[in-house]
């Protein structure tokens, strides 16, 4: 087979056609495809450096937003409507745990969200004592 089809293939591929779109576009049978895919060197390392240069990428892209997100979290956060800035507050304390569990970011997230939470049951209900901290069921220490 061509060095062409073989480019051919691995530009289907790049775009995310199937194993039997990428076959067609390269004018050659799926079980050929199948075989360079699992048993040609060459294409399997050219095939593995095309999608680290689309995670490369992906990854830039993702990082070029990054201020925009913070800002974006920011206005959540600074929100007046409560719970909007509760479900920002939420979400960021997810997320950042997803990646660094256990980090002192996620804590100090995690502190914001009680003590807005805390803020939200003082002013729905500033009749009543604040109830009791602690296990439900235990008297307070």
């Amino acid at each position: 087979m061509t060095t062409e089809r073989k480019l051919a293939a691995l530009a289907a591929l790049a775009e995310g056609m199937g194993q039997a779109e990428a076959a067609e576009a390269a004018a050659v049978h799926r079980t050929t495809l199948w075989r360079w895919a699992t048993d040609d060197p060459e294409f399997i390392a050219t095939r593995a450096k095309i999608a680290d240069a689309a995670v490369t990428a992906m990854v830039a892209e993702l990082r070029s937003l990054a201020p925009q997100i913070v800002q974006a979290l920011r206005r959540g956060l600074a929100s007046e409507d409560d719970s909007l800035a509760v479900r920002t507050a939420d979400l960021a304390a997810k997320r950042i745990a997803e990646f660094n569990p256990r980090s002192e970011v996620e804590l100090s997230a995690s502190e914001q969200l009680a003590d807005l939470i805390r803020r939200l049951d003082d002013d729905g209900d500033s009749s009543e004592p604040d109830a009791p901290s602690g296990p439900p069921g235990e008297a307070p220490g």
